[in-house]
Order: C-alpha cells, then sequence, then structure tokens
C-alpha cells in the first residue's frame, strides 16, 4: 500500500468511513503528481506557468474561434480551460448552499463539501468503487433502475438483495426493508440504496415513512455498520402535499456513527441540464470531523482523477452563473409546476376507468413525484404491450413482463390524453 493511502486509512481510523472502504478505496489516494503541482503554480506561479498540458496565448487557454463565438461572455478559462479533479470550487460552494435551503435540517450539520462527478451515473460508480468489494450486499426495493446491476454487480461482485417496493396499503414497505437488513448484515455491514423519487414508480415517501425509514436504519446501526446511499436524482419534484420534502441524506446525516449517509445528486434533472454531466457526492455520518471529511476528500478525489480527471469545465460554469442569477429559484419553480400540472393530469387518467377496472390488465402503481409513472401489467404481457405501442409510434419501457413504465414528463400536456387513450386501447387487446 502506498504511504500516503495508508496515512490517509490512520486518520479515518475509528470511523464508518474507514470500515466500508473497499480494498481499492483502502488504496486509493491524491498523488502529489501533476495535478497537484499544478495546482499549486495556478496559486503561485505568477511569472510562466509551464506545468499543465494546455496551450495558452497571453496568459488565456487557446480556443477556436467558432467555439468562442458559440459562448460569448465566458472566459475561455471557463469555457475550455481544465476544471480542478474535485469541480469547480465556487459550484462547490454554492451547490452546498442550495443543498441546505433545500434540506433545512443540514443546517449546522457536519458534512464533506459536495464534490463534483460528471454525472450522478458517475457519482455511484465512485461510490461502489470506493466502498464495495465482491461479496457485499447491497440492499434495493425490487423496482429500482437497471443501471444498479451493472454498476455494482457486474462491475463490483456486489450481492443485490431485494425486497417488495410497495406493502399491502400501497405504501412503502419500511418492514421488508428492515427485514433485508437483517437477515444480511455481515461483518463488512450492509448497504442500502433509496431512490427517491423512484426509478420507475415515480414515487417517494410520506413524512412518516420517511420517519419510519430513518427508525429502521438507526435500530440496525445499533447492531452493524450501515452504508445509506440516496440517489437523489429526480430530488425537489415532489407533488403531493403529504411528502417529506427532504433527502432521507438530510435525515440520517448525523443520526448514528455506524451509518454512512452518501448523497449523490446533480444538476442533470434537478436543473435540467441533462448533457451538462455534472453530478455531485456528499457523505455525514454522526462524529465525523473536519480530518476525517479532508481524507475522505483525498480519496474520493483521487478515485476521480484515475477514473475521469475532472470534469466538463463549460458546464460547471455555465451552471454556477445559472445558479447565482436573482430569477433562478423563480424558473425551476416555473417548470417545476408545469411537470406537477403534467402529473395531475395523469393522476386523473389513471384514476378512471379503463384504468379503475380491477380486472384491467394495466394496474396504475402509487406515484406521487419525479419523472415517471408505472403500471403493473398483471396477465404478464408488459413487453408485448411495449412492442405493440411501439408500433403506433409510441414509446414506452417494459420491465419484464409484470411492469411498464411510462416518462410522462416527456410529453406535452395536451398530448397526454390522447397518449393514455392508446394505451389503454393496446391494452385490452391484449385481454382478447
Amino acid at each position: 500500500m502506498h504511504p500516503a493511502a495508508d496515512q490517509l486509512n490512520q486518520r479515518l481510523s475509528g470511523t464508518v468511513v474507514r470500515r466500508m472502504l473497499s480494498r481499492l478505496g483502502e488504496q486509493m489516494f491524491f498523488p502529489r503528481g501533476i495535478v497537484a503541482q499544478a495546482a499549486e503554480a495556478a496559486a503561485q506561479a505568477d511569472r510562466f506557468d509551464a506545468t499543465v498540458g494546455m496551450a495558452y496565448s497571453q496568459g488565456e487557454p487557446i480556443m477556436l474561434n467558432s467555439i468562442r463565438e458559440a459562448v460569448p461572455g465566458i472566459p475561455p478559462k471557463q469555457s475550455v480551460g481544465y476544471s480542478p479533479t474535485p469541480g469547480n470550487a465556487r459550484l462547490r460552494q454554492r451547490w452546498k448552499e442550495e443543498m441546505i435551503r433545500k434540506n433545512p435540517r443540514l443546517e449546522g450539520a457536519a458534512t464533506s463539501l459536495p464534490m463534483v462527478t460528471p454525472g450522478l451515473t458517475n457519482g455511484l460508480c465512485h461510490t461502489a468503487d470506493l466502498f464495495c468489494d465482491p461479496g457485499d450486499v447491497l440492499i434495493l426495493p425490487d423496482m429500482y433502475w437497471g443501471n444498479y446491476n451493472l454498476l455494482f454487480g457486474v462491475r463490483h461482485g456486489v450481492q443485490i438483495v431485494t425486497y417488495p417496493f410497495f406493502d399491502r396499503s400501497g405504501g412503502f414497505n419500511t418492514d421488508g426493508l428492515r427485514e433485508a437488513i437483517s437477515q444480511h448484515s455481515g461483518p463488512r455491514g450492509v448497504r442500502v440504496l433509496l431512490n427517491f423519487p423512484n426509478n420507475p414508480t415515480g414515487y417517494a415517501p410520506s413524512t412518516a415513512e420517511a420517519a419510519a425509514i430513518l427508525q429502521v436504519l438507526v435500530g440496525a446501526a445499533d447492531h452493524t455498520d450501515i452504508m445509506l446511499i440516496c440517489d437523489d436524482a429526480y430530488f425537489g419534484l415532489f407533488y403531493d402535499d403529504d411528502i417529506e420534502t427532504e433527502s432521507m441524506f438530510s435525515l440520517a446525516a448525523a443520526a448514528h456513527p455506524n451509518l454512512l449517509t452518501v448523497k449523490i445528486d446533480g444538476a442533470t434533472k434537478e436543473d435540467y441540464v441533462w448533457g451538462f454531466r455534472i453530478g455531485f457526492i456528499t457523505i455525514a455520518a454522526a462524529g465525523l470531523e473536519a480530518d476525517h471529511f479532508a481524507a475522505w476528500d483525498d480519496k474520493l478525489t483521487g478515485s476521480i482523477r484515475s477514473n475521469v480527471s475532472n470534469g466538463n469545465t463549460l458546464g460547471q460554469s455555465l451552471l454556477l452563473q445559472a445558479m447565482n442569477q436573482p430569477d433562478y429559484h423563480q424558473e425551476k419553480q416555473r417548470i417545476a409546476s408545469e411537470l406537477r400540472h403534467r402529473y395531475q393530469i395523469v393522476r386523473d387518467i389513471v384514476s378512471r376507468e379503463p384504468y379503475s377496472q380491477p380486472d384491467f390488465p394495466l394496474q396504475p402503481m402509487p406515484f406521487n413525484s419525479g419523472y415517471f409513472m408505472a403500471f403493473r401489467c398483471t396477465n404478464g404481457r408488459a413487453e408485448e404491450i411495449r412492442t405493440r405501442l411501439l408500433s403506433k409510434g409510441i414509446g414506452v419501457i417494459a420491465f419484464g413482463d409484470h411492469l411498464v413504465r411510462v416518462a410522462y414528463a416527456g410529453v406535452d400536456p395536451e398530448s397526454l390524453p390522447e397518449l393514455y387513450a392508446i394505451i389503454a386501447s393496446v391494452a385490452r387487446e391484449t385481454m382478447e
């Protein structure tokens, strides 16, 4: 093991972060190489900076005129220059400020400074790299984003264990989560991933359900190490009044010294910049102090350096610029209100016939947030329904034989009645 990695491990000694590290995580560190030396030069080399592999002219990065004209008003260093490996420092601080504004329980809480990753998927990838070994258990509800299979199962040999997402009353299955944790806790603890609003169901827990989830996690942490991964990709898009509007990260951040909480979020969906590929990783646990977070930052920075080197400079600059605009929140609220309107249209449609009939093959599952809603396909012909719809020029996603997901956020509101009428017509055909 490199001495620098060993030193970081010693600084993390006695914490849940240290105990949950993977073998790769134990060995990870940020080297004092080109990137670190270039950062020092950027601060101190006031005559000539001959460190980093970039072409300069008169103190500014060289760029094509055609690109310069496409991004007027943004200096070359903020458009085509390299970003720091951990991301734009001002953006990281601004994102944390917004995170606290959206999650008031975090006010005064000890957390790491959010670090930029090239998208939420990359953030999940680094989380798996640093905390997952072959044979580790990851507990998920049985309705989850399929890419988790690649990120955790294929890449790291993690054993994915599921429990039914919904209980018999149509709420989040807290008892199922408790039982799964109880049955699969091991010497390296257990990893739990929660994605709210959920993909594919479009469900987020109520305030009472979120409190019950936290109670399960804290109770389990009395006996074993727990890592809670919060995939907050669709965070903030809440449409019903009784939904818990703060992240599970906010609830769990200081709940127990054996409960490590990792928040994966980003601008992708929250700020409607899907192609910018800007995500963030933030961690918290009761008892973590400034030096623990500094050691963690070095490990995560090393992981990013070894994987993608750094993120999209132009995207980060544009996002920061947008976040600093006086009408930033109003603009986001306007779009969120439009998505809520689409949700209300869909909610009304699926509450009526034929979708309300108990023998209809597509039964709407509970949904209250995000981009999606899903149907349980009771006749096991989800793929057939998908392909029949495709022949009519309509795209939906089939998950196996029993689930059809509809991304109503991607359809103009005036077209939603027609879309769901055609879906119903195709579903009827499968009853014949």
